[in-house]
């Protein structure tokens, strides 16, 4: 994994939602009671997933997260949720058919 490659996962993790939250933040603020959803991942909290710059870069967003919803209270409320897994092909495709199974067997 190239400095780069771990890079662009934070530009893109945690670094994108908080630009984001800056941007729209009069607005938030103005809307009188508004909330933020991140969508973060599992990865994030058990230091799991495709990459250790992702399992990073997403475990950074949720407590980005934690930061922005102490700093922002009460008039904008922040959370986030953390998907695990998905039974999507996307893992049958990664991982095989065999390792799928597994996953799914063990979620059940």
């Amino acid at each position: 994994l190239s400095r780069d490659d771990f890079l662009a996962l934070y530009a893109v993790n945690p670094v994108g939602p908080f630009q984001m939250i800056r941007a729209c933040r009069p607005l938030l603020e103005a809307a009188g009671l508004a909330s933020v959803v991140m969508t973060s991942s599992i990865a994030g909290v058990k230091g799991i997933g495709s990459s250790v710059a992702y399992a990073a870069s997403k475990g950074a967003l949720n407590t980005m997260t934690m930061s922005l919803a102490r700093a922002l209270a009460p008039k904008i409320r922040v959370n986030a949720i953390c998907p695990g897994f998905i039974d999507t092909r996307w893992f049958t495709d990664k991982f095989g058919q065999e390792k799928t199974q597994s996953i799914r067997d063990s979620v059940i």
